[in-house]
């Protein structure tokens, strides 16, 4: 065997990679056992794996199949002292996203793949309040036109006297990665190619923070006491949102890619 094909053998390559980003894995692997983070990625990754299983895996049969690993490869070599561990490990989840799977469909698996890593923390420590003070903009606005002179400073709403407060939970970072895990799994069971996970990616952002501002507006009736519901209903009412949501992002990955027309 010449050396050149020694060298671009996809399991020389995937093993090459794999001894390369050691510290990822063994990051990964500490961070998830320190109880610093939510172990929600272990879904991710077993439903990945369980796709895999099912699918089987698509290792490049050619040179042109490894570009894409190789740059990613080489930009996490170049920025890895720049780097805090996180974002080093996002890059190698999309090197081995697009070593291992068909590169027309690489987007939902790198996805998934990426969605695997303990991100929880971080997201919530650095868009959590900006999601807050969003959704309790977007409900101001909203309940103005409804006639209520709800006024807001940071992320709490005051009116007549109460202040109600969009904490933490409310900032629907957590709505997000659920939603985001559920995409990810529709785009990988539907094969679905880059460019419509893409689409499906886009659109199931708008429609989580929209229904995330959705709940905000709502619960704003239960937390002042214009409306009286039993304490259950605050989680529920945030379930029928999201469930209609999903509903919306399972319509959007079912349609059809439509083909240009043909003069």
């Amino acid at each position: 065997m010449r050396l050149k094909e020694v060298i671009t053998w996809p399991r020389v390559m995937f093993l090459g990679m794999a001894l390369a980003t050691w510290p990822v894995w063994r990051w990964y692997a500490l961070r998830s056992v320190d109880g610093s983070d939510e172990p929600w990625g272990l879904l991710a990754l077993a439903t990945l794996i369980a796709f895999a299983l099912r699918q089987g895996l698509s290792l490049p049969t050619n040179a042109r199949g490894f570009i894409g690993p190789t740059i990613l490869l080489g930009i996490y070599a170049l920025t890895f002292r720049h780097l805090s561990p996180l974002p080093r490990a996002l890059i190698a989840a999309g090197a081995f996203g697009s070593l291992c799977f068909r590169w027309r469909t690489a987007l939902a698996h790198v996805a998934l793949l990426g969605l695997s890593l303990p991100i929880m923390a971080s997201v919530q420590f650095y868009f959590g309040y900006p999601l807050r003070v969003l959704a309790a903009e977007a409900s101001v606005v909203a309940l103005r036109l409804l006639d209520f002179a709800v006024t807001r400073d940071g992320s709490l709403l005051h009116w007549r006297g109460e202040t109600i407060m969009v904490d933490a939970p409310c900032s629907g970072i957590r709505m997000l990665w659920v939603g985001f895990y559920f995409a990810a799994s529709l785009a990988v069971w539907s094969r679905l190619n880059n460019r419509r996970a893409l689409v499906l990616f886009g659109a199931t952002l708008v429609l989580v923070v929209g229904a995330n501002v959705v709940r905000a507006t709502a619960l704003f009736f239960k937390e002042s006491g214009i409306i009286v519901l039993p304490e259950w209903t605050h989680a529920g009412i945030g379930a029928l949102i999201f469930g209609i949501a999903a509903l919306l992002i399972i319509r959007v990955a079912a349609t059809k890619e439509t083909s240009p027309c043909r003069v």
